[in-house]
């Protein structure tokens, strides 16, 4: 089904931005 598979993508790039929103802000603290 195209409807669920873009809904997983969507998902899945929604999880990435949450991953980097959550590591980044650690990452740039930690090395500064």
């Amino acid at each position: 089904n195209l409807g669920e598979h873009a809904i997983e993508q969507y998902a899945g790039f929604q999880y990435f931005n949450w991953l980097v929103s959550v590591t980044f802000p650690n990452f740039v603290a930690y090395h500064i």
